[in-house]
């Protein structure tokens, strides 16, 4: 049985431009269902943000759910950091609704990020995880892309 084509999510989470989209706060909890009709998604509506400001927390720490209650909705589709010192944890749920296991690719719309470290569970399992940013060199990259693109299997239900 063929697998249907690779699909595209993007997390579009640091741009120099302000949004001209209205927020649904609510959103920010739901999981994001992926069907076989979705080709495109931006998430910024369904992610949760988690602000270290002194850039101090382990993803350990941070995947244990000692932080959990520190998530909070960005409150803009489009969040924009500007420059700082901060370290920002993104969350986001997704829900494979297809019958087949499928392949997704994960984008980082901001090339210009330091370190990216990008961490995938499924079940509440570390699946696997990438370590990539503008500080390190072009093929430390899950793909050749000039964006941060991070290629994910998920199960069907």
């Amino acid at each position: 049985m063929s697998q249907p084509p690779i699909m595209r999510i993007f997390l579009t989470i640091c741009l120099l431009i302000f949004p001209f989209f209205s927020y649904n706060q609510a959103k920010a909890t739901e999981t994001v269902q992926l069907t076989s009709d979705l080709s495109y998604k931006v998430l910024g509506e369904n992610i949760q943000i988690l602000e270290d400001k002194n850039d101090i927390l382990t993803h350990e720490q941070v995947l244990s759910g000692a932080y959990s209650q520190e998530f909070s909705p960005p409150g803009v589709s489009i969040p924009n950091f500007g420059y700082s010192a901060s370290a920002f944890w993104v969350r986001f749920s997704l829900s494979n609704t297809q019958a087949l296991d499928t392949s997704w690719l994960i984008e980082l719309d901001y090339s210009h990020m330091d370190l990216v470290d990008f961490y995938f569970r499924v079940d509440g399992q570390p699946e696997l995880s990438y370590s990539t940013g503008d500080s390190l060199p072009f093929n430390s990259r899950a793909m050749v892309h000039r964006n941060f693109v991070f290629p994910v299997e998920l199960p069907s239900l």
